[in-house]
C-alpha cells in the first residue's frame, strides 16, 4: 500500500516540476518577445528595465521552488526504491512459504496413497 500511495506522490510531483519547468520557459520566452519589441520601439523600451527585473525575480523564485522540488522528487523517488525491495522480498518470501506448504501437501497425499497401496498389498496375501 506504501509503494502505491509513493507512486501517486512522485506522480504529483514530477507533474508539479513539469508545471515549474513550463512556467519557467514562459518567463524566457515572454522576456525575449519584450526584448524584441523594445528594440524596435524605443517608447516600450522605457519599461523594460522592471519587467526584466521583475522577470528574473519570478525566474529566481521557480527555480528555488524547483530545486526544492527536485529533492523532494529525488526522496521519494529513494522510498519507491526502498520500498519496492521490501515487497520483492515479501513476495519471495511468500511464495517460499506458498512452496513449502504445497512441498508438505504433496508429501502427504504420497504419504495416503502409500498407505493405501499397502493396506492393498496386505489384504491380497
Amino acid at each position: 500500500m506504501d509503494l502505491d500511495r509513493l507512486r501517486l506522490k512522485l506522480s504529483e510531483l514530477q507533474d508539479h516540476r513539469d508545471h515549474l519547468e513550463e512556467k519557467i520557459a514562459k518567463l524566457k520566452e515572454n522576456e525575449k518577445l519584450e526584448s524584441e519589441i523594445a528594440a524596435q520601439y524605443p517608447v516600450e523600451s522605457f519599461t523594460m528595465p522592471a519587467f526584466g527585473a521583475y522577470t528574473r525575480l519570478s525566474q529566481d523564485k521557480l527555480t528555488l521552488e524547483l530545486n526544492n522540488l527536485q529533492v523532494q522528487i529525488q526522496e521519494c523517488l529513494e522510498e519507491v526504491h526502498y520500498y519496492f525491495q521490501e515487497s520483492k522480498k515479501m513476495e519471495l518470501v511468500k511464495n517460499k512459504e506458498v512452496m513449502q506448504e504445497s512441498k508438505k501437501q504433496k508429501q502427504q497425499e504420497q504419504l495416503f496413497y502409500d498407505q493405501i497401496a499397502e493396506s492393498r498389498h496386505h489384504r491380497t496375501k
